[in-house]
Order: C-alpha cells, then sequence, then structure tokens
C-alpha cells in the first residue's frame, strides 16, 4: 500500500502552491501516513520490532489534521471553537489511552475506533450539507466530494475492524493476517480515490488558469 500512499503525496505536490493549501492537511495525513508505513514496514521485517508506538503516533494527529482540512473547507457557523475544541479533547484522550490505558506496546484499538466513527460522522454531516444547496456543477466534479467519499467509504469498511481488533487478538489468538490483507484492501482503494481527488483538483486549476489566460488576451 506503501505506492498508493506515496502517488498520493507526489500528486499533492504537483498541485499548484495557491490550490494546494486547500488540501494542506490531506497531503500532510499522506506523507505522515507514508512515512509511518516505511517506518513499520523496515521496524518489523528487518528489526522485528513491535511498531504498534509508531502506529500510535500516527493516529494522535490522523483526525485533528481531517478535523482541520474539513474546517478548511467547509462554512459551518462556529466551526472554528467546534474544531479545537474537539482536537483537544480527542488529543487529550489519545495519550492517556496510549500510555495508560492500552499502552505504547499495543494496539490503540479504542483511539481508533473514535477516530473512524468521527470520521463517518463528519463526513456524512459534509455529505448532506454539500449536497443540499443545488449545486452549480454535478458534485462529482469537486475534488473534497472525492475525497469525502473515500474518507467515509474506508472508515466504513474498517469501523468495525478497529473495533473489535482485541477480540481478535486476546480471545481468537489471532495473527491479524488476514484481518490486515482486508484492511490494506480496502486502503488501496481508499488512496486511489484519494489520487484521483488530487489529480482532479490540480487539472480543474490548471483549466481555470489557462481560462483566465485566454479570456485576458481576448480582452487585449
Amino acid at each position: 500500500m506503501d505506492l498508493f500512499i506515496l502517488a498520493g503525496v507526489i500528486l499533492f505536490l504537483r498541485i499548484p502552491k495557491k490550490e494546494r493549501r486547500w488540501y494542506l492537511e490531506l497531503g500532510m495525513i499522506l506523507a505522515l501516513s507514508f512515512i509511518t508505513e516505511v517506518i513499520g514496514t523496515i521496524g518489523i521485517h528487518v528489526y522485528h520490532a513491535n511498531m504498534n508506538l509508531a502506529s500510535g503516533i500516527y493516529n494522535l494527529f490522523y483526525l485533528p489534521l481531517g478535523v482541520l482540512l474539513y474546517r478548511r473547507n467547509t462554512r459551518w457557523r462556529h466551526r472554528n471553537v467546534a474544531s479545537y475544541s474537539f482536537i483537544v479533547a480527542f488529543a487529550g484522550f489519545a495519550l492517556i489511552n496510549m500510555f495508560f490505558l492500552q499502552g505504547p506496546g499495543n494496539i490503540d484499538s479504542y483511539t481508533m475506533s473514535i477516530t473512524s466513527f468521527s470520521f463517518i460522522i463528519i463526513t456524512i454531516t459534509y455529505y448532506f450539507s454539500y449536497s443540499r444547496p443545488l449545486p452549480t456543477k454535478p458534485l462529482v466534479k469537486g475534488p473534497m466530494w472525492w475525497i469525502n467519499i473515500a474518507i467515509l467509504l474506508y472508515h466504513a469498511s474498517v469501523f468495525f475492524i478497529f473495533l473489535h481488533i482485541d477480540y481478535f487478538v486476546t480471545t481468537l489468538n489471532s495473527n491479524l493476517i488476514t484481518v490486515w490483507m482486508i484492511h490494506h484492501f480496502i486502503g488501496i482503494i481508499h488512496h486511489t480515490m484519494l489520487a484521483y481527488a488530487l489529480n482532479l483538483a490540480r487539472k480543474q486549476h490548471l483549466a481555470k488558469t489557462q481560462f483566465k489566460s485566454v479570456y485576458s488576451e481576448n480582452l487585449t
């Protein structure tokens, strides 16, 4: 899945800087995800180390960055207060869970479950608020629409996996290979949709720039 994440990072960087700011947090999520995946792969296969702490650090930033992405791309009332209040509360819980409840050496399934549930609520809310005004262009032509659907489909699919990871490990004594294969398959679809959205943002910005350039030439 690393290559799919890397493709997203590259496509993000190819978006012109003026347009890129709308997707800054997504670019940061993809970059952090890629770094975490590489560190995890090296740690597990080369050093045979427990990399749950690296995953926990990623989970600590993932949801807050996602919340900031939606804050940037919505006009919800009181979004600033709501976003930062939620981030502080979530970060506090995630740190307590990482070091005291489940511990740094274990899979932080509580944090992962809350993250998925929160993203499901956010994406559904965004979808209906995005669809409510009569759109001037088809919804599927908006990059943020694709980003939102990608996040919704991913977290709706993995929520119950995250919710039952402790059961799989402690009760079934499972090594989670099958579970993570399913997770990675869903993740590939997720990152493919994100890559498409970022490429769409780049194409739309370039088309808009070319149109303005041609329009200016016609006026002169």
